[in-house]
């Protein structure tokens, strides 16, 4: 079965603009760091551009005899400190290209997902990483059997 997070990834690394800013790649998983996600590290130990999607909220809505939830997702961006944003001003503008007005179809549940932009951080600093980072927000909206 995959989740709402795997199809986001999946969707990403299908687009090949997308894969040529993000040399790191795409994850679903909460941190990067050389342990877990060795790929997003160069032969130096420099961070690659690279994506991490993770979910953030789930908040039921009820509409008369129509049950759905908002689901709510982080497209967290990161590169090198000292880059000045230059992958993830283009990664960002992909990232909303691809994603905003995006339907998903969940395999194993057949739960739909219509994915809307939300927000986004702009430029930012990560102190553990010591690298430069901003998201692209989106909510999705699922219909609950």
């Amino acid at each position: 079965m995959t989740t709402l997070r795997q199809a986001v990834v999946a969707l990403l690394e299908a687009d090949a603009t997308l894969m040529a800013i993000l040399t790191g790649g795409v994850y679903d998983r909460r941190e990067i760091n050389r342990t877990l996600t060795p790929a997003a590290y160069d032969v130096r130990g420099q961070l690659r551009p690279c994506a991490v999607v993770t979910i953030s909220a789930t908040t039921p809505e009820t509409i008369p005899d129509r049950p759905f939830e908002t689901v709510f997702f982080q497209v967290w961006l990161y590169e090198a400190e000292g880059n000045h944003y230059a992958a993830i001003g283009p990664a960002a503008d992909r990232i909303r290209a691809l994603l905003h007005t995006k339907t998903v179809t969940i395999t194993g549940t057949g739960a739909v997902h219509e994915i809307r932009h939300a927000d986004g951080l702009g430029d930012s600093y990560d102190e553990v990483l010591r690298a430069e980072m901003s998201y692209e927000r989106f909510w999705a909206w699922r219909y609950r059997a």
